[in-house]
């Protein structure tokens, strides 16, 4: 069974009592801002164990200007073939070459799919690795080369890594 990862913000995915005017089980809209899509595709990577959801969550980290919590959803794939909702690899952009296999496509999303995809999204597993651990993984992950500097994104992300100053 494959199950696909997608990073996400955990305050927008809880479901809150005091918000009297969603039915239960509805999220409020601000989810969607979480499965923003390009052209109909929504990014996600495949991830069979725990340690490709690390290795996954530490290569998306290293795309971000700074080291915060990561937080996604895990889902699975299985739910998304009935939707009409297709599914390609393709390669993705982090700084780390093995993640980047791991990329997927989810295609053919018109509003209707995108909103059950996100419907399936909050009833998948949500996982949080916090700030100080994943600096610890970052770090790790730099020193061992796991990351290729070159291609990460934001200066001050590459600062904090333990391969000293850009020249």
């Amino acid at each position: 069974m494959k199950e696909f990862l997608r990073t996400t913000r955990q305050g927008r995915w809880y479901i809150y009592p005091e918000v009297d005017w969603l039915d239960e089980y509805e999220l409020q809209s601000d989810t969607l801002s979480d499965i923003m899509t390009k052209n109909g595709r929504l990014s996600v990577f495949s991830v069979s164990n725990h340690a490709d959801k690390q290795r996954v969550a530490v290569a998306l980290a290293a795309n971000r200007e700074n080291i915060t919590n990561m937080d996604y959803a895990v889902f699975d794939e299985s739910c998304l073939r009935p939707l009409g909702i297709t599914v390609q690899q393709t390669k993705g952009e982090t700084p780390d070459e093995y993640a980047n296999k791991l990329h997927y496509e989810l295609g053919d999303l018109t509003v209707e799919r995108l909103a059950l995809l996100t419907k399936i999204a909050y009833t998948g597993k949500h996982e949080r690795i916090r700030q100080k651990h994943i600096k610890e993984l970052l770090s790790e992950a730099a020193r061992s080369r796991q990351l290729d500097e070159n291609r990460i994104k934001h200066e001050k992300m590459w600062k904090c890594l333990p391969w000293g100053a850009r020249e």
